[in-house]
């Protein structure tokens, strides 16, 4: 059997983890990246890489102090670029572990960084969920109480996905309507079954 394999990407705060909650109601498997990424962060080795490269003030016993290392990292395009190669190996590892033992026909994976990972070529299609800047803003403030400087930071480390060159991929708009959104998700799941 072939597996099709499908990623679900787009910015911070675009409403990808509300499409994997839609895909997860419907019955289809959703691997979660950045659940991977939290539990590969607790590993020893990464805790290690991490002190090494940012300072121990981030790794208090064995816990990584994930919300103060991201408000110094992604401040800065080298520190995120450095987070991001202590990260996305064994993020990649584990995610491609998971998709081979999944006996599912359809699944699909949330991959924040899919195109900066170059994670886009473990998959057969590509769902890009979209928003406007402002929405997207205000829903991280509401759901991470971040300031409006740390967010833009986020958001200006991401890929602009509104560029014509994903044109190609499924684009799913999320401009907030629950209903709408659902309705597009099952639509676009219904395609991949032909």
């Amino acid at each position: 059997m072939k597996q099709n394999k499908v990623a679900i990407t787009g910015g911070i705060g675009s409403g990808k983890s509300t499409v994997s909650s839609i895909l997860r109601e419907i019955g289809y498997v959703v691997f979660d990246c950045d659940e991977i990424s939290r539990q590969v962060a607790c590993s020893v080795e990464v805790l290690e890489k991490i002190k090494k490269e940012f300072g121990s003030k981030f790794v208090v016993g064995n816990q990584l102090q994930r919300k103060k290392l991201a408000e110094f990292v992604f401040a800065d395009a080298q520190r995120t670029k450095r987070l991001n190669e202590i990260m996305h190996p064994p993020v990649i590892s584990e995610l491609k572990r998971r998709l081979e033992e999944c006996g599912e026909k359809i699944v699909f994976a949330e991959v924040p960084l899919l195109f900066e990972t170059g994670m886009d070529k473990m998959f057969d299609n590509i769902w890009i969920v979209v928003a406007d800047e402002n929405e997207r803003i205000n829903r991280v403030q509401k759901r991470d109480s971040l300031d409006e400087k740390s967010i833009k930071d986020r958001i200006k480390n991401q890929t602009d996905y509104e560029k014509s060159q994903f044109s190609a991929h499924t684009i799913i708009k999320n401009d907030g309507d629950l209903k709408k959104l659902a309705q597009t998700v099952r639509q676009a799941a219904e395609m991949l079954n032909g």
